[in-house]
């Protein structure tokens, strides 16, 4: 019996004992180095998943609280503190809004990425009334990441690269670090809101990885619909109105529960501040390693984009871009939608891209692939 298969059965038989019901069959789901997932049917045919936390961190703390306080997302079924196991309800085995995007079917994968987007604004508005809760349970950095020194980090990693900082940008960077302080906008999330995790079933879609849950505002959440997806595996070039049908759908969505937010004038500029964090945050992220020009270790828990070599196609999914492209692609999108809202960090954008076309080849640098599901067919 190999150690996986060992694994397998002591999480199956910790998940029956926790339920107190016989667990007849298991099957793995992947998961990461952190953690360990299984569907397990049960003795009457049904099936629950089970999650178990392997080693130190937060990131159990995160997931059970995220279950508890998030709608649009698995229900928990028992917990064990001490052996770090969640046993939750099963969302199925539908289709994930990275599926949609990545088949052949334009039509659905346009609509089903609305009605997601419209559901994460629904889980964040939703949540307002729970934020005290989650800050009184999560930890203040989940498993030591800093939101603010990441910030930092990746402004300090761009104007080191173009050796600059555009007038103004001070000014311009304090907008976008104010959106990190707490405010009446703040709401509950997952973080990890990408397309893979997100199933759709035959009652909505259900948001899955729930171990970074935290506290934020909710236009770093409404960043994710808008850029789209900053932190993701599965990005590439939209096809014209989609991330702004989205943004809306999030946007409509949220509003019905915090019209006081969305009705603001400057509910749209944080929105683009906020996206502008994500990009400048992963710029700091992707970048050292991708200067360093070294391989890097991966897990299928993490974005394809921290894998592989320097410039090379991340393992994860062929239809990944490297690094070098999802980077370049960021940045001009800094330079083009930064120029009327925030024109020194669009400047920012600017120096960067010529940077990469000076520093990096052609292929490196080039647009985004679009979508699988909205190329056109013969």
């Amino acid at each position: 019996m190999s150690s996986d298969s060992a694994a397998l059965d002591e999480l199956a038989l910790a998940a029956g004992d926790l339920l107190r019901r016989e667990v007849t069959h298991a099957v793995g789901l992947g998961g990461s180095t952190r953690s360990l997932v299984a569907r397990l049917t049960l003795a009457d045919g049904s099936t629950a998943v089970a999650k178990q936390f392997l080693g130190a961190g937060a990131a159990y703390t995160a997931e059970r609280t995220g279950l508890g306080l998030l709608a649009n997302t698995p229900d928990v079924l028992a917990v064990d503190d001490e052996l770090r196991l969640v046993v939750m309800t099963d969302a199925g085995t539908g289709p994930t809004l990275a599926d949609l995007l990545l088949g052949d079917d334009a039509v659905a994968a346009r609509e089903k990425a609305t009605s997601w987007a419209a559901a994460l604004g629904t889980l964040a508005g939703a949540s307002r009334e729970r934020v005290e809760e989650a800050r009184a349970a999560l930890p203040p950095h989940v498993d030591g990441w800093d939101a603010a020194a990441w910030l930092r980090d990746g402004l300090g990693a761009v104007t080191a690269l173009t050796g600059g900082s555009p007038s103004g940008l001070d000014d311009a960077f304090a907008e976008v670090a104010a959106l990190l302080e707490p405010s009446e906008a703040d709401v509950v999330w997952p973080s990890d809101t990408c397309p893979d995790n997100a199933v759709r079933t035959p009652s909505g879609w259900v948001f899955l990885d729930l171990e970074g849950t935290t506290v934020s505002h909710a236009a770093l959440v409404a960043a994710y619909p808008a850029l789209p997806f900053p932190t993701c595996w599965c990005v590439a070039a939209p096809p014209a109105g989609f991330t702004r049908a989205m943004t809306g759908a999030f946007t409509t969505a949220y509003a019905a529960f915090a019209p006081d937010v969305t009705s603001r004038a400057a509910w749209p500029r944080e929105v683009a501040l906020a996206s502008t964090a994500w990009v400048l945050g992963m710029s700091g992220s992707l970048l050292p390693r991708e200067l360093a020009g070294g391989e890097e270790s991966d897990d299928a828990g993490s974005s394809a984009l921290d894998s592989g070599a320097a410039g090379s196609t991340p393992r994860l999914h062929p239809a990944a871009p490297t690094r070098r492209r999802y980077l370049a692609a960021r940045w001009r999108w800094l330079a083009e939608s930064m120029r009327e809202v925030a024109p020194p960090l669009a400047a920012v954008g600017a120096d960067l891209s010529r940077w990469a076309e000076a520093s990096w080849r052609a292929q490196d640098v080039a647009e985004l692939d679009g979508y699988p599901a909205f190329e056109t067919r013969g």
